[in-house]
């Protein structure tokens, strides 16, 4: 049921309660901490494909000590603003779809998982229970109150991000084949969404401000480039594209998103020559290898070799989260399509609760109208959306800082929802 339009800027939100602070400060740190927990390997691994910090208890020990307190604080944070009464503003189906993923998850975790496996960590890896039960996310994101200290913490990651990504790529040689495990991959991840949240949520800066918000998408471009990944850089224009689309919604005065296009188009000249000029020892080569890879297929015959051994039944009820298929030549848990993974390891159910829970709300605040930030919100969903069908690689949901971003994002579009349409109602 429509109502009247009350929802407020996150500028115009002068008191909280002492709980609204507790949550953004756990939300935030939590934030921090993945973040830092994702350096410290990437900072490990450089540019080397080695297969040694994929085991559970692999990792340096400041990476769990990290990770572990940033995931306990964020799941924490999202139960706390659950209970605190944003799980009430979820409307019947939208509850259903929750506590679908949390029992579908909860009863894979008992079947699957022994006293052995909770001891080494393999419960807490990219395939175990804590992946769905970061959902809890959704509840911190429809507390307004929550972006007005993340908004600057996501800015601040972006920026250290990008400059991250650039050591990286002067400091390290990648091949095609190692791409998928080096730094600058990881990095690359972290800017196509907290770089395009800096992108996306720029239409009210101006010069130096505008300028540090495009750093990050540039740096992002550069690095999609130099690790030769299509689908990324395909994103990256989907990504402006849904920049100037927030930006007609930003205002209506379509000159004035048209200047900054301009604007960004002239900041993309001037990186396009220093680069030239100071990089090309680090991007030529990486230019031509991308343009000989753009027409290369390299998802047919991985389909094929995963629908001849898994059948379709697996795929309605699930195998569990250590199931694996033969491919490459070696057992593997993962495919290039994040839908099927899911079905994969928790069939039909952990799809559809996830897909109604997270997706849905990114698509309906959009095309309902969405504009400012929440606008933005609702745009890198879809992005995500798309994402997940394999259009990029390296993307499950996961306990890591962009999927832990994307479930606050999908909250702060349940909020637009339910102040603008009653949303718990529908």
């Amino acid at each position: 049921m429509e109502t009247e339009y009350y929802s407020k800027s996150i500028n115009e939100i002068e008191e909280y309660s002492g709980v609204d602070n507790l949550i953004s400060i756990l939300i935030s740190a939590g934030i921090i901490f993945s973040w830092c927990s994702l350096v410290i390997v990437a900072l490990s691994i450089g540019s080397t494909a080695s297969e040694d910090f994929l085991d559970p208890g692999s990792k340096p020990a400041i990476y769990y000590l990290l990770h572990g307190t940033g995931m306990a604080a964020l799941i924490g944070g999202g139960i706390l603003a659950g209970i605190k009464g944003q799980y009430q503003k979820l409307s019947r189906p939208m509850r259903f779809a929750f506590w679908l993923l949390m029992t579908t998850s909860m009863t894979w975790s008992f079947i699957a998982y022994d006293f052995k496996d909770v001891s080494s960590m393999e419960v807490f890896g990219a395939t175990g229970p804590f992946v769905w039960f970061s959902c809890v996310l959704i509840f911190a994101g429809m507390n307004r109150s929550v972006w007005r200290m993340l908004e600057p913490v996501i800015l601040v990651l972006a920026y250290l991000t990008a400059l991250l990504a650039i050591h990286s790529i002067v400091t390290s040689s990648v091949t095609v084949e190692e791409r998928w495990l080096s730094a600058p991959v990881r990095y690359m991840i972290l800017l196509m969404w907290f770089g395009g949240w800096a992108l996306l949520t720029s239409h009210e800066s101006k010069g130096l401000a505008l300028l540090l918000r495009f750093l990050p998408y540039l740096v992002f471009i550069l690095t999609t480039i130099y690790t030769q990944t299509r689908s990324w850089f395909l994103m990256s224009l989907l990504l402006l594209t849904f920049y100037w689309f927030v930006g007609k919604r930003y205002d209506e005065n379509h000159s004035r998103v048209m200047g900054k296009f301009l604007f960004f188009s002239g900041i993309m000249l001037i990186a396009a020559l220093v680069s030239s000029i100071f990089l090309e020892e680090y991007v030529s080569n990486s230019i031509i290898e991308f343009r000989n890879r753009a027409f290369e297929d390299s998802r047919t015959g991985q389909f094929v070799d995963f629908f001849s051994q898994v059948s379709i039944s697996d795929l309605i009820f699930g195998m569990g989260p250590k199931s694996t298929w033969y491919w490459g030549g070696k057992d593997y848990q993962f495919i290039d399509n994040a839908y099927l993974w899911m079905a994969f390891i928790g069939g039909i159910p952990i799809v559809l609760s996830y897909c109604m829970l997270i997706i849905y709300p990114g698509f309906r605040a959009y095309f309902a109208g969405a504009t400012n930030n929440d606008a933005a919100a609702a745009s890198l969903i879809i992005l995500w959306c798309l994402s997940l069908t394999g259009f990029s690689t390296y993307l499950n949901p996961s306990l890591t800082p962009h999927s832990y971003l994307l479930l606050l994002l999908s909250g702060r579009c349940l909020a637009y929802l339910d102040e603008n349409f009653c949303y718990n109602d529908t």
